[in-house]
């Protein structure tokens, strides 16, 4: 069939010729480019839910890609941003849901004076999960990239696939080499570089059907940081997608129930 399939596609590709060329030089044409003709009954469709998959993985890696280019700017550009040490709680709407949240967590000043978004951007100091305060604007403004700063973005949710759903369908097509355990009940695997994965690995939680797992770039990679990246879904109709430094991998499991925790209490 794929033979078949080929042959079509290069004969398609060819200009037509005349009708009188084809009877002269061609008497049997026809009859092989019936032969060659696919019975569209046969042709696989994609169903719906491959389709989220594969939506929900395109845009992940878009913003994988996104943040790699600016990975390097961040320190930098948390050192000028328009840090707030309000507490002043805003209600903003992003998809079908409310968000209360106090404003010195919202990253960008734009964002503190809207009451609706596509997008939210929020950053939290690590382990306290506050906002930018006189105590934390060391770390906040600091040109250098803080492992004790989480960077959290909420955007509407594209697939009922998080992360830990994706790892069967869609990451373990993508993993090479061996699997090393990477401590605290995680393992450690390469993705393939000749994807597009480049310096980046899979850690993923042991022994639990529904693991905790997140993409990590390594260190000495061209992103200028060593971070991995998580997403979740939570409320009616988010995601929440959140970077973290990878030195706070051995820290797993307390990062994700703490941020949980907190967005669920934010989330009306």
């Amino acid at each position: 069939m794929s033979l078949s399939v080929a042959a079509s596609a290069n004969s398609s590709a060819l200009p037509a010729p005349s009708e009188n060329v084809h009877r002269h030089r061609h008497p049997n044409l026809q009859q092989k480019f019936q032969q060659q003709t696919i019975d569209t009954d046969e042709v696989p469709t994609i169903s719906g839910h491959l389709k989220l998959i594969v939506i929900s993985s395109i845009l992940l890696a878009l913003l994988v890609a996104t943040i790699k280019l600016i990975t390097g700017y961040v320190g930098a550009e948390l050192a000028r941003a328009g840090h707030t040490t309000s507490r002043q709680i805003h209600r903003v709407i992003v998809s079908r849901d409310i968000i209360s949240l106090p404003a010195n967590i919202i990253r960008y000043q734009s964002q503190r004076r809207i009451n609706k978004t596509k997008k939210l951007d929020l950053y939290l100091h690590w382990p306290t999960l506050d906002g930018y305060s006189e105590e934390l604007k060391s770390i906040f403004r600091s040109i250098q990239i803080s492992n004790q700063i989480i960077f959290v973005s909420l955007l509407p949710r594209f697939s009922d696939l998080d992360m830990s759903a994706r790892i069967g369908p869609i990451y373990e097509k993508f993993l090479v080499g061996p699997r090393t355990p990477a401590g605290d009940n995680l393992v450690s695997q390469q993705l393939d570089p000749e994807h597009g994965f480049i310096n980046e690995y899979l850690i993923v939680e042991k022994n639990n059907p529904n693991p905790f797992s997140a993409r990590c770039v390594e260190h000495g990679s061209n992103s200028g940081s060593a971070y991995c990246i998580r997403d979740i879904n939570i409320g009616e109709s988010l995601s929440l997608t959140y970077r973290f430094h990878s030195d706070l991998i051995p820290q797993w499991f307390d990062l994700e129930q703490s941020i949980i925790k907190k967005f669920n209490a934010m989330i009306l």
